[in-house]
């Protein structure tokens, strides 16, 4: 027992202040056995003594000679620490201490490509390190892109850093987990938590601020992106890849009412990104940033979650935006528990290329408070799922028309596209559904609506396009046999057609299989029907199926 208190004793009396761990090339791993981790006093914590096996290394110790002074040039001294982590049989840590008088300066890119298992991690982990009084810890003065090298890292983590680019003219990238032929082949498993990064000011001048192109398996966490073009771009262009990356909250991209990140949020994510819990403050660009945005014709992402995020804070001259650009062909995107606006009215908020399939847009808050200018704009998507949404004020819904789905609108009228069971006969098709439930007068003519209201007026509420007409089925209820003389023709162009019912005095579903007619794009087809005098007409529901 005497031995024990004199062994702790001793390394108590004999180790530096935390923050100020000396750790020579020579003896570089200062580590603590397992069967003694319950031997430990507080104090030889708090000296710097940290248990293995991964080295840990200050960056600041003699050894590395880092001065962290905001003067001082620190890239060799930080690039010899990183090099020397990286020789570990395990790989190895670099540690900042918060107790740096200002950023570790770095006038030449860090280069970590094909590392393993290597930490660089500051005394602020846990927390961004920009919020403590905004101290920027690596502060890089370089033109040369990318400032942070990390190209086939494998389990390389980025941890308590605030990564400042402060030369304009630097356009290219700051940190980059970019992957190219050679070495680990690579970039995987790695992650940045708890940072930031930033490019200088607010000029926009830098490109990107994290490069992912080639990488698989990213997390980011706790972080922080402003002042550039690009905050996180996935593959650089066509053809590339960047899968199954983690974005989760929380993690804030650009500034209220500046116009801190100027292009896209998330540019060309690839494969199964899932982006949860995180804020998007697009702020006064013009035109607007766009949150996920496409470049350089990549067009391979597919099982996209954007799940529970804020979106909003978009200000300035009402700015033409594009938030969320599906490409064509992208398959499985999922919107869900999102809050996205207030928004400009010059706004879309989704565009979809063509045969985009299995796009869900489900519980979702839009435009609480603002005016939305087009909510849905698509080409030939397959599987387009809009359910119902919370909506302030839309100026247009839909333009375009998905070749299937279904689509709540704002004001909860459900359309479906394609294929699909008719409710009134159980054929297949696509059931356009029209009706009247109300009061008409008598001796008018109305006409039905997919609303299911009594209009005054023609009703061209079916989607414009060429298709084939049948199955015409109607049903109504007591209260509609005796108001009017029960004849239901569809009309096309104002013509009507052969297509044709008669609802008799009873309430069974009258139907007309056999007849036809086909429309061309710019046909439109309305559904009249003539009221009886001194009486009124309620209660007549009908499905028409375009195939």
């Amino acid at each position: 027992m005497k031995r024990i208190v004199v062994l702790l004793l001793g390394l108590a009396l004999s180790a530096p202040a935390y923050g100020q761990t000396r750790i020579s090339p020579a003896a570089h791993k200062r580590l603590l056995p397992d069967s003694d981790a319950g031997s430990a006093t507080g104090a030889a914590l708090q000296a710097g003594t940290f248990k293995g096996p991964n080295p840990w290394y200050d960056v600041t110790d003699p050894a590395w000679g880092a001065k962290c002074d905001g003067v001082t040039d620190d890239t060799a001294a930080i690039q010899a620490c990183l090099t020397a982590a990286n020789a570990g049989a395990r790989g190895g840590t670099c540690f900042i201490p918060a107790s740096i008088a200002g950023p570790c300066m770095l006038t030449t890119p860090l280069v970590m490509d094909n590392f393993t298992n290597v930490r660089l991690v500051s005394g602020t982990q846990g927390a961004w390190p920009g919020l403590a009084g905004g101290r920027v810890n690596l502060q890089y003065t370089g033109t040369t892109s990318p400032g942070i090298s990390a190209s086939n890292c494998f389990g390389c983590t980025f941890d308590g850093l605030f990564v400042q680019a402060t030369n304009t003219g630097l356009t290219g990238t700051l940190l980059s987990f970019n992957a190219v032929a050679g070495g680990n082949g690579q970039t995987a498993n790695s992650k940045i938590i708890n940072s930031s990064l930033s490019g200088p000011g607010s000029s926009n001048t830098l490109g990107i601020l994290l490069s992912l192109d080639k990488a698989i398996s990213i997390r980011i966490e706790n972080a922080s992106f402003s002042n550039a073009k690009v905050a996180i771009q996935g593959a650089a262009k066509a053809g590339s890849f960047s899968n199954a990356v983690s974005i989760i909250g929380p993690v804030n991209f650009g500034g209220a009412g500046t116009c801190s990140i100027s292009v896209a949020d998330i540019q060309n994510p690839g494969e199964n990104w899932v982006i949860a819990g995180n804020a998007f403050e697009t702020g006064n660009c013009s035109p607007g940033v766009q949150v996920i945005g496409m470049a350089g014709g990549f067009s391979g992402a597919n099982g996209i979650s954007f799940i529970s995020n804020f979106v909003g804070d978009q200000s300035g001259a009402n700015p033409t935006s594009t938030w969320f650009t599906v490409p064509a062909g992208a398959k499985g995107w999922s919107f869900s528990g999102n809050t996205i606006g207030p928004l400009s009215t010059n706004s879309t908020v989704f565009s979809l290329g063509n045969n985009a399939t299995g796009i869900s847009i489900n519980g979702n808050n839009f435009a609480d408070g603002s005016t939305i200018g087009t909510f849905l704009a698509l080409g030939s998507g397959n599987g387009v799922d809009v359910g119902p949404n919370s909506y302030g004020t839309v100026a247009t819904f839909l333009s375009g028309t998905p070749a299937s789905g279904r689509i709540v609108d704002n004001i909860g009228a459900t359309t479906v596209y394609g294929n699909s069971l008719n409710p009134l006969g159980g054929t297949m098709g696509t059931p356009m559904g029209f009706g009247c439930t109300g009061v008409a007068s008598a001796n008018s003519t109305i006409f039905l609506s997919n609303g299911g209201a009594c209009s005054l007026r023609a009703a061209y509420s079916f989607p414009v396009g060429a298709g084939t007409w049948r199955n015409l089925r109607c049903v109504t209820n007591v209260a509609g046999i005796n108001a009017f003389d029960g004849t239901i023709t569809p009309r096309k162009n104002g013509v009507p057609q052969t297509l044709t019912v008669t609802l008799g005095k009873n309430t069974a579903v009258q139907a007309d299989t056999k007849h036809s007619f086909t429309t061309a794009a710019n046909d439109k087809v309305d559904i009249p029907v003539v009221t009886r005098p001194a009486t009124t007409i309620s209660g007549i529901t009908c499905t028409m199926e375009k195939q």
